[in-house]
């Protein structure tokens, strides 16, 4: 495993003022939903998405459906 150089704190999180598109996989067994929602909450500009079916690696399990919140987030939808 690789070491983090510059762990995710929800204090550096709390900085970030980019729009922020949250995307979480309903079946996600390694970052939940519920997890998800935890740190989006320390995001001053976010939009939170739950793509149910989807797990770990949404964008492959359902590319359609990521594909549609991602131009639909960056407004070219």
């Amino acid at each position: 495993m690789q070491p983090l150089t510059s762990p995710n704190t929800f204090a550096k999180l709390a900085k970030k003022e980019t729009p922020t598109l949250v995307v979480a996989a309903g079946a996600d067994q390694l970052a939940s939903p519920n997890l998800m929602r935890i740190w989006a909450k320390f995001l001053r500009n976010h939009e939170w998405v739950l793509i149910p079916s989807a797990g770990h690696s949404v964008a492959w399990e359902d590319p359609e459906a990521f594909i549609r919140v991602v131009l639909n987030f960056i407004g070219s939808d």
